[in-house]
């Protein structure tokens, strides 16, 4: 911007009168010109441009970081159904056990028709559950690869409850950290961006001067190898705009609204960043009580089962109660589950909603 502007000219005419060719004077010459920047509008100009170039690099930072979150729920998603599907494994197996139980009972007359079709009606519903979620991991897997750009393939990945995650989490995080998100910089940069053009905008009211020179060499015989004297000229320039006010006025009012515009963008930009990190910060809190909660849930369906199979050996209860609560627990394993998977992507959340997540 503060670099003069260089200018290479040559120009030569040719003439004919009284049917002879005439070639006039050519000038060759090197011309150099300079704005002197009194008033600030180069100066306005060069740091609006920097920040534009800013605003566009926070931009690709802001796309990056999302598509790391989508990966990362993604790969978690493949571990929680990787879990669903080994208690959908795990309990098919145990009420093909039952059916046969079931079965053997009926023939001896302890049990009905009733217990052992509500068996095999349970057991076809898990085994329906099951192809759902080998349907669903696939086409995750499928999503995955696109997301990394490679072709589909088997994802490997570690279990569910072997990813460990930071047991502490701050609830009052500091508000210099939201600086961090791609998109709040994307903002502020458009925000500077915009006073600068105003600055601009303003520095267009007020005179340019302007340094030009010009160094180079005349000849009349028509040949450039044989030059006849040099030429060497300076000027300075003073502009100032008179009638063209209007338009100076026009365009420093669209200046200032489109900085006011994006000051409430920046402002919307800071104050959503902030929901996102208190929704974050909540959805741990909420999943770390859940998880607590359905741990003791299982605990205790898992008690109740064992005392349940006991009755039903020793006393008069049947074995669609043993059934029931086999379905009770199976929920709440897979609620369990849930809760977990609930937890990591809070934290997926946080980090996102912080920046934190980068290429």
């Amino acid at each position: 911007v503060y670099w003069p502007s260089l200018q290479l000219t040559a120009n030569q005419s040719a003439s004919r009168s009284n049917n002879q060719n005439t070639l006039n004077p050519y000038n060759i010459g090197l011309g150099a010109s300079w704005e002197v920047d009194i008033f600030g509008r180069l100066t306005a100009a060069k740091r609006g441009a920097a920040a534009a170039m800013m605003a566009s690099s926070e931009y690709r930072q802001a796309v990056e970081t999302k598509l790391v979150a989508t990966i990362a729920e993604s790969y978690y998603t493949l571990a929680l159904l990787d879990e669903l599907l080994r208690i959908s494994d795990t309990t098919a197996e145990s009420w093909r056990k039952a059916v046969k139980t079931l079965e053997a009972l009926k023939r001896v007359g302890v049990q009905n028709d009733a217990g052992v079709l509500q068996a095999k009606a349970n057991l076809f519903q898990l085994e329906s559950e099951r192809l759902n979620l080998l349907k669903t991991i696939s086409e995750t897997e499928n999503a995955l690869c696109s997301l990394i750009a490679q072709p589909s393939a088997k994802i490997s990945r570690s279990s569910l409850s072997s990813m460990v995650l930071p047991e502490n989490i701050s609830a009052g995080l500091p508000i210099h950290l939201l600086a961090s998100r791609p998109d709040v910089r994307q903002a502020e940069m458009q925000l500077a961006e915009a006073y600068y053009a105003t600055g601009f905008a303003e520095a267009s009211f007020y005179p340019q001067i302007t340094l030009a020179g010009t160094m180079g060499w005349t000849s009349d015989r028509g040949t450039i190898s044989n030059p006849e004297s040099w030429l060497m000229n300076a000027i300075g320039q003073l502009t100032a705009p008179i009638f063209n006010r209007g338009t100076n006025i026009s365009n420093l009012k669209i200046a200032k609204a489109r900085q006011q515009e994006a000051e409430l963008n920046f402002r919307q930009a800071l104050l959503s960043a902030g929901n996102e990190v208190n929704n974050a910060l909540m959805a741990i809190q909420t999943a770390n009580s859940q998880i607590e909660l359905s741990n003791q849930q299982v605990d205790a369906l898992q008690e109740a089962l064992h005392k349940t199979e006991l009755l039903m050996r020793n006393s008069g209860v049947t074995y669609l109660e043993v059934l029931t609560v086999q379905q009770s627990l199976l929920n709440a394993q897979r609620q369990q589950l849930q809760h977990r998977f609930d937890l990591i992507q809070g934290t997926i959340s946080l980090y996102h909603s912080l920046g934190h997540i980068g290429i």
